[in-house]
């Protein structure tokens, strides 16, 4: 296969792509688009396992056409380590795919670029649990009227513990957002009629 082919086949291919895109209909996100939504279940290095997934929910993610639809980012933590003696506790938040309303999926990569937990209703009790990951520093100092002990995250979507004695706990409800790496484009589901009930097919 010479160069010229190459070129013929590649450009093909992707002009094919794009006809199926336009004709089922897709959504895109841009590159470095932020996506900020609600985490609907606690975080806790205490209680989290390897593997265990969450989900966060927004209403409206801005779309590479200007529009904005709800979506649902679904992801898995790792790297859980409980408070101990000698390692303060962490845990890793890792973003696996981004679904539209209609079921319709997509991978994604995507870092943390800010995590904004919910109140507690028990200020002693919030500093001594919920902690920080990029960016979350200042916001924690400011929300708490503390700016002393918080671990600043080294990025890629860590959270660590304040001090040795403490767990990692983000509660449900607290709002996260992230930016996309690479640009993600979700192709719709077509819209199927539903059958005919029982005795009119």
């Amino acid at each position: 296969m010479n160069f010229r082919t190459t070129i013929t086949a590649a450009t093909l291919t992707a002009a094919l792509v794009a006809g199926l895109a336009s004709a089922a209909g897709a959504v895109t996100f841009d590159q470095s688009s932020q996506i900020s939504g609600t985490l609907q279940s606690d975080l806790s290095s205490k209680t989290a396992k390897d593997g265990d997934t969450f989900t966060i929910v927004t209403t409206g993610a801005q779309t590479a056409a200007g529009t904005t639809v709800p979506v649902t980012i679904y992801g898995h933590v790792s790297e859980v380590v409980k408070s101990g003696l000698t390692q303060k506790a962490h845990i890793k938040l890792n973003f696996d795919k981004v679904a539209l309303s209609d079921g319709s999926a997509a991978p994604i990569d995507a870092k943390l670029i800010s995590m904004q937990p919910k109140q507690q209703t028990n200020a002693a009790k919030a500093i001594g649990a919920v902690v920080v990951g990029d960016l979350l520093g200042n916001w924690i100092g400011k929300s708490m009227g503390s700016n002393a002990g918080w671990a600043v995250g080294a990025g890629g979507g860590f959270l660590y513990a304040a001090t040795m004695s403490s767990d990692v706990l983000v509660p449900a409800g607290s709002t996260v957002t992230m930016q996309l790496q690479q640009p993600v484009t979700i192709l719709q589901q077509s819209t199927q009629p539903p059958p005919p009930p029982p005795g009119q097919q």
